[in-house]
């Protein structure tokens, strides 16, 4: 450009460059598709943590290493993907890669990544095997599988692979049991491996029940010591006591709260959510997001 420019004097000033691409002279290939949009979005509060965060004395170490985050996550080639002009094998892994680099943001500057990031952006129908609950039940609260009979009558939902969001390689959740009597809401969450045989020490458990939200903190190295907290989304008129709920791990997770914390009557619908993170990064949402049928009639 400067060879080109010096045979000139005085060279002409250019007084507009058309916005544009090279494909079809726009950006519709980038922006203007729910899917893109979405995309921005993340992207835009992403960056917008990140400079909240380099006014409050964060050392330039760590703000080093969240914007070379950013810088992988501002590239042009993941909205490429978004929206339906273009499509892969691997549309699934692109974009969990994708709010995998967002989410670093956040954890490398030491907050939790937002529960939008769990969730998919590239949309495929899910496949959801779901049962709902027969008959009331009332399981034994103690972390183990005891009996075939103590959660027949449950519901289910099972976890496909398709419902892993973050981690493509990484397969956590198998089952989720649910189901309830005149007192508790009853929860048993299954793994494609036994608690006891993991190596996890940072696992959590982010359960959502109405306007109750609570997350359960498991170190499978000392799974007598789960810590569950009500986190600060949950309704704070809702005051927790320990009559109220009871909580065990070990091959398994079961939890039981009481319905009277949950719903205000018998028969008001109770709808769950349970967001498991690995090293605070969050790799299974169940339900799956975009399964509003199962979402919107759990119970009763």
């Amino acid at each position: 450009m400067q060879q080109a420019t010096s045979q000139f004097q005085s060279p002409p000033q250019i007084q507009h460059i058309f916005p544009g691409s090279w494909i079809n002279s726009n950006f519709r290939v980038w922006i203007g598709h729910p899917e893109d949009n979405l995309a921005w979005e993340h992207l835009y509060d992403a960056r917008e943590f990140l400079e909240k965060m380099a006014t409050e004395g964060v050392s330039t170490d760590v703000l080093t290493k969240a914007k070379e985050e950013l810088y992988i996550a501002e590239g042009s080639d993941w909205c490429w993907w978004y929206g339906d002009e273009h499509g892969s094998a691997n549309d699934r892994e692109f974009d969990a890669l994708y709010r995998k680099h967002l989410s670093n943001i956040y954890v490398i500057l030491g907050a939790e990544p937002p529960d939008a990031l769990s969730q998919p952006i590239k949309r495929h129908p899910p496949r959801v095997n779901w049962v709902e609950p027969s008959s009331q039940i009332t399981p034994v609260i103690d972390g183990r599988v005891t009996s075939y009979f103590e959660w027949l009558g449950a519901g289910s939902i099972r976890a496909y692979h398709d419902f892993t969001t973050m981690h493509s390689s990484m397969k956590l959740v198998d089952e989720i049991l649910y189901g309830f009597d005149n007192q508790f809401v009853y929860l048993r969450v299954s793994f494609h491996n036994k608690l006891s045989e993991m190596s996890i020490t940072d696992l959590e458990l982010k359960v959502q029940l109405n306007r109750l939200r609570l997350r359960l903190r498991i170190n499978t190295q000392h799974l007598d010591e789960v810590i569950m907290v009500m986190t600060e989304d949950s309704d704070k008129s809702i005051l927790l006591e320990p009559p109220d709920y009871q909580v065990k791990a070990f091959d398994i997770v079961e939890l039981k709260i009481s319905r009277q914390k949950i719903a205000k009557s018998l028969d008001e619908k109770i709808a769950f959510k349970v967001i498991a993170f690995v090293d605070r990064m969050p790799v299974d949402v169940i339900p799956d997001p975009r399964s509003h049928e199962i979402q919107s009639k759990l119970w009763p």
